[in-house]
Formats: structure tokens, C-alpha cells, sequence
């Protein structure tokens, strides 16, 4: 759980988000995973309800990765990476409620069909995306995204100093 949410925040510094909404994506895949490892301390169908909570989760997480972030990498070189990376995350989320789905619910996946199946869906959440990340290359250090650009253009004076605007301009050319 935790490599996971470190995934995710990774992913939500690539998109250059705050925190609040940084948070809410990990608390999200906290509550998922909290929710199927829970779902393992019950027996028969309620096992279904644990799994139902973890699937109502990934909608949230979807949202929030593929339409709520993301915003200000609209026009940048960075776009298509996030929408990989985003798109990746969610289905990988989906295959752990089916993983958690075959070997708890329906009983089909023995111990280690599971065991294994959870390790290759870590390796494929971890590694993919360490992948990509390293693989766009010269394309993460990117300097100011479009939006960005025009958050500053909101605020006089010259901005060499980074995305705040300079308080040295107020001082000298008022």
C-alpha cells in the first residue's frame, strides 16, 4: 500500500498538483486497500461487501487522476505521460478488486495463485511507472506548463524567479 501511494504521488507531482488534492488521492488508495485487506478477516458473502467498497473507491481515484489533475498539463510535452501513467494506476487498481475478486469472493485463486498475482501486479504498478518516468527523459524537468504560464500572467512584472511572481518589482518600479 504504501509503494502504491508513493506511485500516486509521484504521478501527482509529475501533474504538478497541490497538496490537498495530492492527499486525497493517497487517502483514497489507503481507504482501497484498507477495504480489501479487511474484507480478508470476515467469511462468505461479506467478503463481496468489502470487495463492493473497494470497487466504489476506484471511481473517486479514476476522477480525481484522470479528470481533476492533469489540468495544468494540457498543451505541454508532459501530457501524454500523465495520461499513461493515470490511465495505467487505475486499471492496475481495478486488477487488484479482481485479483482480491477470484481468490477471496469466488474462491478460485489458491494462496499462492494469489500471492503471486498480487506480486506481479505491485512489479507491473512500481516498475511500469518507474519506467515511464525515467523513459520521457529530458521531458519531467520541463519549466513552466501552459497553464502555469498563464497563472503568472495574472500578476505584473517580470518572473524569472520560478512560478511565484518577484516581490523585488513592487519594491523598485512602483
Amino acid at each position: 500500500a504504501v509503494a502504491g501511494a508513493l506511485v500516486f504521488v509521484n504521478i501527482a507531482a509529475l501533474a504538478r498538483e497541490r497538496r490537498p488534492p495530492m492527499a486525497a488521492l493517497v487517502a483514497v488508495w489507503f481507504a482501497e486497500t484498507a477495504a480489501l485487506f479487511f474484507g480478508n478477516f470476515v467469511e462468505g458473502w461479506s467478503r463481496f461487501r468489502f470487495l463492493i467498497a473497494a470497487g466504489v473507491l476506484l471511481v473517486p481515484q479514476a476522477g480525481m487522476l484522470l479528470a481533476a489533475m492533469g489540468r495544468r498539463l494540457h498543451l505541454s510535452q508532459l501530457h501524454a505521460v500523465y495520461r499513461f501513467l493515470s490511465t495505467w494506476c487505475s486499471f492496475c487498481s481495478a486488477c487488484y478488486c479482481l485479483v482480491y475478486f477470484f481468490s477471496e469472493v469466488v474462491v478460485l485463486f489458491n494462496t499462492e495463485t494469489e500471492i503471486i498475482a498480487y506480486a506481479l501486479l505491485d512489479g507491473c504498478v512500481i516498475g511500469i511507472s518507474s519506467l515511464v518516468v525515467t523513459c520521457a527523459g529530458p521531458e519531467v524537468q520541463v519549466g513552466l506548463l501552459p497553464a502555469q504560464e498563464a497563472e503568472l500572467s495574472l500578476y505584473p512584472g517580470p518572473h524569472r524567479h520560478g512560478f511565484y511572481p518577484n516581490p523585488d518589482y513592487y519594491d523598485d518600479n512602483l
